[in-house]
């Protein structure tokens, strides 16, 4: 049986391919996946995001979950996300899972399940975890030695106040730079982590 959720508590999400397939074929998926991060993340279901016409690309809506931290790999996914309405996050990952299947197996000429089950996820249960596991999500196209135009994340976000029109900025960011004196600060700490993550990988097998 899962633990509960609670509101206001912070949560490590991630979920692959079925088989290990891969997900995002192309820069489209992935912005496809990003969108529905965002779009998804209302109160109120919108349907589909072509009937959503109030569509703010100049950042994140906050309804359901606040996503603080994202990363998209060819073949799964990692979310640090923060509940902040009751219920909020497994009603989003319901919309997110069954929303972006649906968009990919059109796309794709496919049918069935796109992932490998129902999402995982671990319940992020101090501030040195939280710190670190922001590293974790954030870079773990690195942990990974992912590229390509395929993999994104939200790394860029916490180390420049650059953002490029095709980046959709997570306004929360806040809740994790705030442990930090400021972005060099964020940046120095996330390449010592990095390096811990790459010499301890073992540690790390079980969480993709």
């Amino acid at each position: 049986m899962r633990e509960k959720i609670e509101t206001g508590a912070f949560y490590h999400i991630y979920n692959r391919g079925v088989d290990k397939r891969v997900i995002f074929q192309d820069r489209k998926d992935s912005q496809r996946f990003l969108e529905s991060l965002r779009e998804f993340n209302l109160p109120e279901p919108i349907g589909s995001l072509r009937d959503n016409k109030e569509h703010n690309s100049s950042g994140w809506t906050t309804g359901l979950v606040d996503v603080l931290a994202y990363c998209l790999n060819p073949n799964h996914f990692h979310l640090l996300i923060e509940q902040v309405a009751d219920g909020g996050l497994s009603e989003f990952m319901k919309r997110l899972g069954g929303g972006y299947t649906r968009y990919f197996n059109t796309k794709h000429k496919r049918s069935g399940a796109l992932f490998e089950g129902k999402y995982k996820y671990k319940l992020v249960d101090s501030e040195d975890y939280l710190k670190y596991i922001s590293v974790y999500v954030n870079l773990n196209d690195k942990v990974h030695d992912y590229s390509g135009w395929t993999t994104v994340s939200s790394y860029a976000q916490y180390v420049s106040e650059k953002t490029h029109k095709d980046i959709y900025v997570i306004q929360r960011r806040d809740k994790i730079l705030s442990l930090f004196e400021d972005m060099d600060d964020y940046k120095n700490y996330a390449v010592e982590v990095l390096q811990d993550i790459r010499r301890n990988k073992e540690k790390y097998r079980g969480i993709l």
